[in-house]
């Protein structure tokens, strides 16, 4: 988990800081920036570099959490895992949505607010690597 969140940062981090070129989310800040222009079969590769880091953290996520729980209390603790999943997710395109929002020039607030992705999934990378390790 910790290997796709450090990937996603590392792809946000690049793109915040000019580099986009270099990066798994360069195709979506040139759109961004610059418009889409004929096909846009060229986001392909960076979403999927994108997806892969995504892909490496959700999947592992559900066994981690519940591999301790007592299996008489699995369903109830699935539930609960999926509940924080979901409003994890909703806080977290609110706390983008302010900083893009907020940004005021509309031209950096997409650099802002992957600037700001790319934080928050480095603290994750640290939390994640705070976790028990399995016996």
């Amino acid at each position: 988990m910790a290997a796709g969140l450090a990937l996603l940062a590392l792809a946000a981090y690049g793109t915040a800081n000019g580099t986009a070129h270099h990066t798994a989310l360069s195709a979506v800040a040139d759109t961004v920036h610059g418009g889409a222009h004929g096909s846009v079969w060229w986001l392909a590769p960076g979403l999927f570099v994108d997806g892969l880091g995504m892909g490496l953290v959700i999947a592992p996520v559900t066994a981690v959490v519940l591999e301790g729980v007592e299996p008489r209390l699995a369903g109830s603790a699935a539930g609960v895992v999926s509940t924080v999943q979901q409003v994890g997710g909703a806080l977290g395109i609110a706390l983008i949505g302010l900083v893009y929002y907020g940004a005021g020039d509309p031209t950096a607030a997409f650099g802002h607010s992957v600037l700001v992705l790319a934080a928050v999934e480095l603290v994750l990378v640290v939390l994640v690597r705070l976790l028990p390790r399995r016996t």
